[in-house]
């Protein structure tokens, strides 16, 4: 007769050899741990920096505030 010990360990198999295909690695990892891989292989490639100046560049809010659009605004407007 199977126990629910034997249930129970069978389908926590099959959930972490799932999520190791789909993730490549264990699923319940800190996000902690998640951020420190995520910054060590953009430090490696060299774009965290350029990934970060990219989406505030491409923020709503940024857009409102950005250099560009003052200047175009004193060209069109000078002030005397």
């Amino acid at each position: 007769m199977i126990s629910d010990a034997d249930i129970i360990a069978t389908e926590l198999k099959c959930f972490l050899t799932f999520t190791t295909q789909l993730y490549g690695h264990f699923y319940p990892i800190e996000k902690k741990n998640r951020k420190h891989i995520l910054e060590k292989s953009q430090l490696k490639l060299g774009t965290e920096k350029n990934h970060f100046n990219m989406l505030i560049s491409k923020s709503p809010k940024r857009k409102l505030q950005s250099k560009r659009q003052i200047r175009e605004k004193r060209m069109l407007c000078p002030s005397f």
